[in-house]
């Protein structure tokens, strides 16, 4: 009896350690040291001028939240309002254990205060038009399909003639 007493009191302790450190850890993460490489990720991304006015906002419980304030996306030149998307908050939760091999699982996504410009200019192209290539790059070539695997593919989505069906 007094074995069992003994593993369930070191069960709790190791849950309550861990949920300890999972609300204190974030305290200590100067997760603000990020913003600059995440504005150059996305403007590399999008082609267009990225900000976040904002800070940032970390929290591991019990989801992983991350939370973004006075995002800004830009318009390409040329067109009336500077930005073609503004967010006053974004959060994002996700579930923490499956990050660990790298498997991102979105379980809440909240978007406040969206505002998007859309428009044309003077030549008629939209200002949602070409975001995230690369000015003056063309697209890349979609893969080249032998015909025996487009026959074999015929009538299945993408992914179930990559899985065999």
């Amino acid at each position: 009896m007094k074995a069992i007493k003994w593993i369930v009191g070191i069960v709790v302790g190791l849950i309550v350690l861990v949920i300890a450190l999972l609300l204190i850890v974030p305290q200590f993460i100067d997760i603000q040291k990020y913003k600059p490489e995440i504005e150059k990720q996305a403007e590399q991304a999008t082609g267009r001028p990225f900000s976040i006015g904002g800070d940032l906002r970390l929290s591991l419980f019990p989801w992983a939240v991350i939370g973004l304030s006075d995002v800004h996306l830009g318009n390409p030149p040329g067109y009336g309002e500077k930005d073609l998307l503004y967010v006053k908050s974004f959060d994002v939760e996700v579930k923490l254990l499956p990050l660990i091999s790298k498997d991102v699982q979105v379980k809440r996504f909240v978007v406040d205060g969206l505002r998007l410009n859309i428009e044309k200019n003077k030549q008629g192209r939209g200002n949602w038009e070409g975001i995230g290539k690369t000015p003056g790059k063309a697209p890349p070539a979609p893969p080249k399909i032998p015909p025996e695997k487009r026959r074999e593919n015929r009538g299945r989505l993408p992914s179930e003639g990559a899985r065999g069906g």
